[in-house]
């Protein structure tokens, strides 16, 4: 219905059009805003929703069409079907997850406008109406956008800021998306917080911020995160390990030296010691094996970790 509507409005569009199209604004003063879809692009990208190709088809289409060219006005477009064209009614939910994931990709690598790119994709994720399912893959095309070894494309603009303090203001928003209490049995949390991990591995400095706006977040998970998923709890201990080891490792070993904790939650608290820990945590943990032999191989690889840090 959507591509039948689409193409409509183009050839009533073709015999109304002006002469000339009007002229699109500077670049510079149209930074970060959307225009509406010429209907020539509408008409280009129409097979986007048309549910007769199947999914991969249109998926290999999109991208052969966008090597071909890939204007303003198609970007505009492609945003048009990202944010208001709606899933069409014989359109499976999994098949046009695949293509929104895959529009958001080419969005990420082809958008020279930093401004434009970062709005959009934050109103993405932090639109409540969404499926979580869409804004967890909004994180995800953010976190490969901030990522600072990413070659940002040819002629790219960003806001008079620069590109640093964009970066650090996309880092926080997600850090306030993943405390937001109704995401807590998605996996958006999880995947906000392991890309603060990877990001911070290469820049810790542009996740000062985020990691601070976690902090209370972090410590209370820590001490009791039975409202949250377990992938989360375990994304949470690996960020605490990555944000500031030293405050958190009370908790890391409170969660690894008990007994009843989860394994899954005792092998990442180990992982934290044995990276963060000192000499003190050299017997609890050569201990755990012989009270919780399955995860006899963590504990001893720990073990010779720690000892080789201590130089024991």
């Amino acid at each position: 219905m959507c591509a039948v509507l689409v193409t409509q409005g183009y050839l009533l569009w073709r015999r109304h059009r002006p002469a000339s199209p009007p002229p699109r604004p500077p670049a510079e003063a149209s930074a970060g805003r959307l225009h509406p879809p010429s209907a020539d692009a509408l008409a280009r990208f129409a097979f986007y929703s048309d549910c007769s190709i199947p999914h991969q088809s249109r998926i290999t289409r999109l991208r052969e069409a966008l090597a071909e060219s890939c204007s303003a006005e198609d970007l505009d477009c492609l945003y048009h079907l990202l944010i208001t064209c709606p899933r069409p009614a014989k359109e499976s939910e999994g098949h046009w997850f695949v293509l929104a994931n895959d529009l958001m990709s080419q969005l990420c690598r082809r958008d020279p406008d930093a401004g434009r790119f970062t709005r959009q994709f934050l109103a993405v994720m932090g639109d409540a109406s969404r499926n979580p399912v869409l804004r967890d893959y909004a994180v995800q095309h953010l976190a490969a956008w901030v990522d600072p070894r990413r070659q940002a494309p040819r002629g790219a603009t960003v806001p008079a800021g620069g590109i640093i303090a964009l970066r650090r203001s996309v880092i926080t928003s997600m850090a306030k998306t993943a405390i937001d209490p109704t995401l807590a049995s998605t996996t958006v949390p999880g995947t906000v917080l392991m890309a603060l991990v990877n990001i911070s591995r290469v820049d810790a400095s542009v996740c000062s911020g985020a990691f601070e706006t976690l902090r209370p977040w972090i410590t209370k998970a820590l001490a009791d995160g039975s409202n949250l998923s377990m992938p989360v709890r375990v994304s949470i201990i690996h960020a605490a390990a990555a944000a500031a080891p030293a405050n958190y490792l009370p908790a890391f070993r409170a969660i690894a030296y008990r007994r009843e904790a989860a394994p899954a939650l005792r092998l990442a608290a180990i992982a934290a010691i044995a990276a963060n820990g000192d000499k003190s945590d050299l017997d609890p943990i050569r201990a755990i094996p012989a009270d919780t032999p399955a995860l006899a191989f963590a504990a001893k690889d720990a073990t010779r970790v720690l000892s080789a840090r201590m130089g024991t």
